[in-house]
């Protein structure tokens, strides 16, 4: 069992073909499977700190360099992409594309977790300092700066934080 829950996103390789007029795809094998969030829609991020892309007023295909919500610094860098592409936001689907060896770096506070919602990607990020959990989305720890660094496309919608007491 692949284990596949509804909001993952899996790839599979195949051939189009067609069975009574319906478009399928034949002779398909699996390659890869991404968690999904888990967040359902409706359901609400908890933090001290929720920063959504969709309603921050970016343009499109602008870049994520020295975001500045509620004190909270969001910073994205071309790390070592060897295509020179950074991480940026775009309105096709509201989210915040973090590619392959960008980091993107959360700071401005002392920070125990950060929660994120995933259009994909939740298991191509690791973190330092701390933990990362794909399966929760959620980097756990205690620091005021934590780097993101990307294993493939990754697309967030929204980010909460939460800071130390």
């Amino acid at each position: 069992s692949l284990g596949i829950q509804e909001g993952d996103v899996i790839t599979i390789v195949g051939v189009r073909d067609e069975y009574n007029g319906t478009i399928q795809v034949g002779d398909a094998f699996f390659v890869s499977k991404e968690t999904g969030s888990g967040d359902e829609p409706g359901e609400s991020l908890e933090g001290d700190v929720i920063i959504d892309f969709s309603t921050l007023g970016l343009e499109n295909d602008s870049e994520i360099v020295g975001l500045e919500v509620d004190g909270i610094v969001i910073d994205g860098s071309v790390g070592n992409n060897s295509y020179g592409n950074t991480p940026k936001f775009y309105e096709s689907d509201n989210t915040a594309r973090v590619y392959v060896d960008n980091t993107l770096t959360i700071s401005g506070a002392n920070m125990t977790s950060i929660e994120f919602v995933f259009e994909r990607g939740a298991d191509l990020l690791s973190a330092e300092p701390g933990t990362y959990s794909s399966e929760t989305s959620t980097w756990t720890g205690e620091s005021d700066s934590v780097t993101f660094t990307s294993a493939g496309t990754v697309r967030i919608e929204k980010i909460a934080i939460t800071l130390a007491e």
